[in-house]
């Protein structure tokens, strides 16, 4: 019993020990509160780290959402169909040619050695090409034309006769923009049309006695000043781009012929190669106006 009461006293003495080093502690701990409350307790502090970490996705985010909206409005702008432009064909007309030929030759350079021996006969040539290389002296549009012309060759040139071939310049496309030209070029090819065969028409007889050279000179003449009309008329006009190739095409054709015709009337006596060289010439380049 008397240990008992020794264990117990000793437990009190632990309690009162205890309660004197934790009632200070308490007090200063009730005191330093009360002080904050009477003094305004400050905010507890701001994660400043977290807000600011948010903030920056947040931003980041919006940068992101931007280009996005910028790139689907110029998806927007390319894949929106345009206003389509109606386009329209025009296809020149074919031009049928008689010619005398005088050789045929799978090489080249063949058939430019026989070109070059006809012109030092005073005749004309011109090298174009079908299957093979073939050497025309002579070209018409009419086939009696050539065919009293091939009399006259195989003459000369034993097996000369006559090869039909078609000249197909091709088809242009356009648009309402050039209407108004390509109806004037339909007028003004018919005129060239008729020119050339007018002009084939009399030299097809120069070496023979029919043949008249002051008529001749009269037409050069006349003819001259009516191609001269027929390219200021179509150089008036300022064609699109599809058609410029074309439209320069056309009129550097037209001034050649222009210029051939100046030619033979200012020459006297014109041999027949001066007559044929370049007509041929310009006959077969009327394939290059498309």
């Amino acid at each position: 019993m008397g240990k008992e009461k020794k264990t117990k006293n000793n437990r009190h003495k632990i309690i009162i020990i205890a309660l004197i080093v934790l009632l200070p502690i308490l007090s200063l701990a009730i005191g330093f509160y009360g002080i904050q409350v009477i003094m305004g307790a400050p905010k507890a502090p701001v994660d400043t780290t977290e807000k600011t970490t948010k903030e920056l996705l947040e931003g980041e985010k919006q940068e992101a959402e931007q280009p996005s909206q910028e790139k689907n409005t110029s998806v927007d702008e390319t894949t929106t169909p345009a206003e389509e432009v109606a386009t329209l064909n025009y296809t020149l007309p074919s031009m049928v040619t008689y010619n005398i030929q005088v050789g045929s030759f799978a090489e080249p350079a063949n058939a430019n050695k026989k070109a070059h021996e006809l012109k030092n006969n005073g005749f004309g040539a011109y090298v174009h090409r079908v299957d093979n290389y073939k050497v025309f002296m002579m070209s018409f549009q009419n086939r009696k034309q050539a065919e009293v012309n091939q009399l006259i060759a195989a003459q000369t040139y034993e097996g000369a006769y006559i090869l039909e071939v078609e000249l197909k310049p091709g088809t242009l496309t356009y648009t309402e923009t050039d209407a108004a030209y390509i109806h004037q070029l339909k007028l003004e090819l018919v005129n060239v049309a008729g020119i050339l065969n007018a002009y084939t028409q009399y030299i097809h007889t120069y070496d023979l006695a029919s043949f008249d050279p002051d008529d001749f000179s009269v037409y050069l003449i006349t003819q001259h000043a009516e191609l001269t009309k027929v390219r200021e008329r179509l150089m008036a006009y300022e064609v699109s781009n599809g058609l410029k190739k074309h439209h320069g095409a056309l009129i550097e054709y037209l001034e050649r012929l222009e210029n051939h015709f100046q030619y033979l009337i200012n020459v006297e006596n014109p041999t027949m190669n001066d007559i044929w060289d370049l007509t041929l010439e310009i006959i077969f380049d009327y394939v290059n106006l498309a």
